[in-house]
């Protein structure tokens, strides 16, 4: 028996499965990169549902649920918008963390008087006096 005929079936057997397993490692560590960024979102009365929370420059977006909490698949590096109606927007960057919990604050300057139709005419909301009776 000669070295080659011993070389040969580990060649042979042993190569290819080594090859497959890097190029396994390999994809799996280009996608281990995302991770699932968890968190709960809230204002100074509680949680927040329906808060949506954006991948920003990208399509993946999801919302908080009835307590706030919201589940996002996202990299290390991205960065998140959380908005809703009457809140600023935030963006926060993830910065390898897979937790980030939020206190939204209130934007007081999308606040606008409300005008209401009272039939034929309109009236501002801080001009009516009256019960209309």
């Amino acid at each position: 028996m000669n070295n080659n005929s011993l070389f040969k079936p580990w060649v042979v057997q042993v190569l290819p499965k080594f090859y497959c397993l890097l190029f396994l490692f390999y994809l799996t560590e280009g996608y281990a990169q995302d991770k699932t960024i968890t968190g709960i979102v809230t204002d100074i009365n509680g949680a927040l549902p329906n808060v949506t929370v954006t991948v920003k420059n990208t399509g993946i977006t999801t919302f908080s649920d009835l307590n706030g909490i919201y589940f996002i698949i996202a990299s290390p590096t991205d960065v998140l918008l959380f908005s809703y109606i009457g809140y600023k927007t935030t963006e926060i960057t993830i910065n390898n963390r897979q937790t980030i919990n939020l206190l939204m604050q209130e934007d007081t300057s999308m606040l606008q008087e409300v005008t209401i139709n009272a039939g034929y005419y309109s009236v501002k909301d801080s001009e009516r006096t009256g019960t209309g009776i």
